[in-house]
């Protein structure tokens, strides 16, 4: 989740609640991004206390893992411009909820997959994602179907 898909939801809209909690969202989602960047190392790290080596990539895999990220931030850019198309703050935030409750659904499913020791990190992920969920919801009963439209 970008932060920069809430700054073009902010621009759709002049009404300060929105544009307040539009703000708030944008914020989890900086704290997700890092979080969400930082996960690797930060499983490396549990596993190094277990005594676990680091895990080794064939070459094949990490040029795998870079054609990924570069698909992604592709992705990333086009989603940006398609939500640039929409006409409200709403439709954008409802959007990215309906993404990220189907995310969230299966992540919750993939916990049950984590060492014991890494599982709190997997929930940590967990609640960044519930969080934002919980203040889309809460942008939509305030700015329902384009309540927080262009300014």
């Amino acid at each position: 989740m970008r932060a920069a898909y809430f700054r073009i939801a902010a621009a759709k809209t002049g009404d300060a609640d929105a544009l307040g909690r539009l703000h708030e969202l944008q914020s989890l989602a900086e704290d997700f991004t890092r979080a969400e960047a930082s996960f690797p190392e930060r499983i490396e790290a549990v596993k190094a206390r277990r005594g676990e080596p680091p895990v080794r990539l064939r070459k094949s895999q990490r040029e795998q893992l870079t054609e990924l990220e570069h698909d992604s931030r592709e992705f990333e850019e086009r989603m940006a411009q398609d939500f640039a198309q929409l006409a409200s703050a709403s439709e954008i935030v409802g959007a990215l909820r309906y993404g990220l409750a189907d995310d969230l659904s299966r992540a919750e499913g993939y916990l049950k997959y984590y060492h014991s020791d890494e599982r709190p990190l997997g929930e940590e992920m967990i609640a960044l994602k519930k969080a934002m969920l919980e203040k889309m919801d809460d942008f939509l009963a305030h700015h329902p179907d384009g309540d927080a439209g262009a300014p």
